[in-house]
């Protein structure tokens, strides 16, 4: 009993060891996923490049297999985009851009290649601070 107590407790310690390879990786995509689904509805803050590029990666497939079961026209036009909105948001908050700008970018295809590109401003914004990188190491 004693031992386990004790190995729960390494697990959630400061101390414990840092991920390395694809384990790192595979904790950053976590963390990303984690991130973005608890700021689904909110356009507050800021998106950084590598989470918002695979965050909208992996609901493109989630929702490219919907649209096999499912109607894909409906899927990929209407709930696909409606699952990504808050995210494009918030890049565009990364850059400093109003929220309103959406309207302006959002019909340039060009943007959607852009976005995952471009880095957004450097430290502190009127948006928030600038996004973490979550597959540094702490």
């Amino acid at each position: 009993q004693n031992k386990i107590n004790d190995s729960r407790a390494f697990v959630n310690s400061e101390t414990a060891p840092e991920p390395r390879g694809i384990k790192k990786i595979a904790c950053g995509i976590k963390r990303i996923i984690f991130h973005n689904l608890s700021k689904m509805f909110s356009t507050d803050g800021r998106e950084g490049r590598m989470s918002f590029l695979i965050y909208n990666i992996l609901a493109l497939i989630f929702f490219l297999a919907i649209g096999v079961i499912w109607d894909p026209e409906i899927v990929i036009l209407i709930i696909y985009p409606t699952f990504i909105v808050t995210s494009f948001i918030r890049r565009l908050h990364d850059f400093g851009l109003p929220t309103w700008s959406i309207l302006i970018t959002l019909p340039i295809p060009i943007v959607y290649l852009a976005f995952p590109i471009i880095p957004g401003k450097k430290g502190e914004n009127k948006y928030g601070p600038e996004p973490k990188n979550y597959f540094a190491t702490k």
